[in-house]
């Protein structure tokens, strides 16, 4: 009898630990990470905390709200590296500590806990007991109740005196739809004693040139920071829907690293979809599709395209799906080409000039001669030319290799290559070329067919 009052304990516990991180850290468990797995220790912007990781503990700060913590956090000058939040039974503050020594913060604010619910039930238990010689087994009904919370706590790095002082992100669809514009990033907080903050920049101005740069997003922000390093400035800006300019003398700040743009490649850059039946009725058309997104740095974002608009016409072509819409990006592909487009009920013309398509690959080829096929039973084809900063001038292909597989696949002519070209479009793909009489395999991976 012993035994089984055991394993009823055991098995009460497990049920308890439904909504626990029981013998683990829900912190590290549930951690979302907002640095882009940066590791801070290598990240210019911020202050080292101390030389030997190892040795160091994070400060901990307690928090109250964590709207309000966040915003003071920000406005202090740190980072946000990232935040822990999950539902649990019970959760040892001390676990917040461990995880943000992990990740090298230097302040954790810790812990927030909000109690959610209480659940109840009942767990079988299988007891078993002895009759003579024999075993016997009978289940009961053991009932539990157990509490359940919200977790949470953040954690933060120090930012290096700021050449700006300005926390932005992006702005979102509805903002854009107010300004009619995808231009601008909205403030989400001014570092105190910055030139920013010195020149009374708020939270909620949105932010929309600086210098000669247009802000399309925090990026553009960044770069547009890091060209006016050191320097004074003119910032135009709107505010409870004004638009101001201020002249701001910006910080010098020196080793900052220069801002990458990885932005999708484009023809055109929507994402889009067939009208539905009340849209075509209220259109009293069938023609025309409707925009779900533009891509960042596409000319379409550029030229302030936005989520709702309808799209009729681009060029001489009709749109009335997505097939339409393709044949008009092929078409004017790298040219200036005229579209039209309602909005708010108002139809409008804007000419633009699209992108040539960037090539899925990047690389010219022939056939084998007669020998080569001999030599090589059929199987290859011969790279001519490769396209500076395509996936395959990136990956070291050169003029002379010969392709004789993708993806394990032979390739026998350029009719087979291109089929395959497209099949594998978007994908990374293992590659199996000839150079100097050796066999090279190599992953490359493919450009996406561009929107």
């Amino acid at each position: 009898m012993k035994i089984a009052k055991v394993v009823m304990v055991m098995l009460l516990m497990l049920i308890a630990a439904g909504c626990t991180t029981m013998g683990g850290n829900g912190y590290a468990e549930y951690y979302h990470d907002r640095t882009g797995g940066i590791d801070v220790t290598t990240n210019p912007d911020v202050i080292p905390y101390n030389d030997e990781p190892k040795q160091f503990e994070p400060k901990t700060l307690k928090g109250k709200n964590s709207d309000e913590d966040n915003q003071l956090m920000l406005e202090d000058g740190y980072l946000l590296l990232g935040f822990s939040s999950f539902n649990a039974r019970y959760e040892y503050d001390s676990n917040a500590m461990k995880h943000g020594k992990d990740i090298h913060a230097e302040i954790v604010v810790c812990c927030y806990s909000k109690y959610t619910g209480t659940k109840t039930g009942t767990m079988p238990i299988v007891r078993t007991y002895t009759h003579g010689n024999q075993i016997h087994y009978k289940t009961i009904y053991e009932p539990y109740t157990y509490n359940t919370y919200d977790f949470y706590a953040s954690y933060w790095a120090k930012l290096k005196p700021p050449i700006l002082g300005l926390q932005v992100i992006d702005l979102n669809d509805e903002q854009r739809k107010e300004l009619n514009s995808n231009k601008g990033v909205a403030v989400l907080a001014v570092i105190k004693g910055s030139p920013a903050f010195m020149a009374d920049l708020l939270k909620g101005d949105i932010i929309r040139k600086i210098g000669d740069i247009n802000l399309y997003d925090a990026q553009t922000f960044q770069y547009a920071e890091q060209k006016y390093n050191g320097q004074k400035v003119n910032i135009i800006y709107m505010r409870d829907g004004m638009e101001a300019e201020k002249e701001i003398q910006f910080n010098k700040r020196d080793g900052t690293e220069e801002v990458q743009f990885n932005y999708k490649p484009a023809i055109f850059g929507l994402s889009v979809k067939e009208l539905n039946n009340e849209q075509r009725k209220e259109l009293d058309s069938n023609k025309g599709v409707i925009v779900l997104s533009a891509v960042k740095g596409s000319p379409a974002y550029l030229a302030d395209f936005l989520k709702g608009d309808i799209i009729r016409k681009i060029g001489d072509i009709d749109l009335y799906d997505a097939k339409s819409y393709d044949s008009a990006l092929q078409k004017y592909d790298g040219q200036k080409v005229n579209v039209i487009f309602i909005r708010d009920g108002k139809e409008m013309e804007k000419e633009i000039q699209f992108n040539t398509r960037p090539p899925i690959l990047g690389m010219q080829v022939i056939d084998l001669n007669d020998e080569q096929r001999n030599q090589l039973k059929n199987k290859g084809i011969i790279v001519s030319d490769v396209i500076k900063g395509s996936p395959a001038y990136k990956a070291g292909l050169l003029k002379g290799d010969i392709i004789i597989k993708i993806d394990d696949i032979d390739v026998h002519d350029v009719q087979s290559f291109q089929s395959l070209e497209q099949k594998y479009e978007g994908q990374k793909v293992e590659i199996t070329y000839m150079r100097d009489g050796k066999k090279i395999e190599q992953d490359i991976q493919f450009n996406s067919k561009p929107e």
